[in-house]
């Protein structure tokens, strides 16, 4: 698996000058000192880590759903399980279909960032103000 190293003194940085270059620049963007960062005391001391480049979701399911109602809610929270709600079933003849993916990521991952790549959509403000989804 490829990683990427998140700033900190506990974590080795790319030898090339390229890696080490990128890795000064995105600190010093944020005002932070670089030798400051990588020790051990101090105000910006993080032991750093490694984040996975390319995570995929296991247990990957997906049902249809058709509807009548667009202000039903159509899946059940948290709570709603506790209590042993039943799960929304598709209406025969509903006005609307739905898609709902149930899926899981490793820790730090986002289901957010991995539905924007599956719907090849962008995310950035001005791209949503487009689409007048803000």
């Amino acid at each position: 698996a490829s990683v990427m190293p998140q700033p900190g003194y506990d974590v080795k940085y790319p030898q090339h000058n390229i890696g080490n270059a990128v890795y000064k620049a995105f600190v010093e963007a944020d005002s932070l000192s670089w030798n400051a960062l990588c020790k051990k005391k101090g105000d910006y001391a993080l032991p750093g880590g490694y984040r996975a480049i390319l995570v995929l979701p296991t247990n990957m399911s997906y049902k249809w759903i058709t509807y009548s109602d667009e202000n039903e809610e159509l899946s059940l929270t948290d709570y709603d399980k506790l209590q042993n709600f039943s799960e929304k079933k598709s209406e025969e003849h509903g006005a609307f279909t739905a898609l709902q993916l149930t899926f899981r990521l490793p820790q730090s991952s986002y289901a957010t960032m991995f539905m924007r790549e599956l719907l090849k959509t962008e995310t950035d403000l001005a791209s949503l103000k487009e689409a007048k989804l803000t």
